[in-house]
């Protein structure tokens, strides 16, 4: 910790100043100057004390009572970015179906299926009727990852991160706390901006119109394309925050190893 000049120089006056205070008393001692005279014995003694006394309250003190407030800090960081690390994992999952990170990340696996088979069939030789049928299991499977009121969940999420980012992580990196990585800071960031674009693949009726107008899908349809294209993102984005929520959120907040301090 650094130490104001003005207590080190009380430090570098006062501790000669102590020692020749000792030295003094002690030959004088010897030599019975201190005979008879109680109250001069006791100023002086008092007087060297003093003169060891200051620094040590100024300097050990002070560094012993700075060192408090070190521990008072990180604890009071500590609690907090714990605390809108779970409000944040709350409100991502409060108004999704799923109640767990684990069942949301097989529900967006079997998203992902879907919307993996929906591609090959729309840029290889198939039927329309087994693009709607895997565009039905799509829209169930879409239903088990999405919230019913998206633009308020999208909303809270955006919001949630950014107190998270903006104001959470500084005082934790201040207090020597693990925070994100950078890379993960920065995926979580892209993936929450995706989010709040709801895939229109599953809420536009055109994607049905473009399919049953086709016969035969050998003829490429970008329009459907572009949709399954956008979904594929939005389902990814999801995937991406879920797992850092999955392996960060446990040691966010812990305290910094003394291997990562150096």
């Amino acid at each position: 910790m650094d130490t104001p000049s003005a207590i080190r120089w009380v430090v570098y006056v006062c501790l000669p100043l102590g020692s020749l205070a000792i030295t003094m008393g002690v030959y004088g001692d010897g030599q019975g100057w201190w005979d008879d005279r109680s109250f001069l014995t006791n100023l002086a003694s008092s007087f060297a004390s003093l003169l060891f006394g200051v620094p040590l309250a100024l300097v050990v003190l002070s560094h012993l009572s700075a060192m408090q407030d070190v521990v008072v800090e990180r604890r009071v960081a500590q609690q907090q970015t714990q605390r809108v690390a779970r409000d944040f994992l709350s409100i991502f999952l409060n108004l999704l179906p799923s109640g767990t990170l684990t069942e949301l990340h097989e529900a967006i696996s079997q998203l992902d299926d879907d919307l993996g088979e929906m591609r090959r069939l729309l840029l290889g030789p198939s039927d329309t009727d087994q693009l709607r049928v895997a565009l039905s299991r799509a829209v169930v499977h879409y239903s088990d990852v999405s919230a019913i009121d998206y633009e308020a969940w999208a909303a809270h999420i955006k919001r949630q991160w950014t107190v998270l980012d903006e104001e959470i992580r500084p005082a934790a990196l201040s207090a020597m706390l693990n925070w994100l990585s950078a890379p993960a800071a920065l995926r979580i960031s892209a993936a929450v901006e995706l989010l709040q674009t709801e895939p229109v693949l599953f809420t536009d009726p055109e994607v049905d119109r473009h399919i049953r107008r086709r016969t035969d899908l050998r003829t490429r349809s970008d329009y459907v394309v572009s949709r399954v294209s956008q979904a594929q993102e939005w389902a990814g984005a999801l995937r991406r925050v879920v797992e850092l929520l999955e392996s960060e959120l446990p040691r966010l907040a812990t305290r910094v190893s003394s291997s990562q301090g150096r």
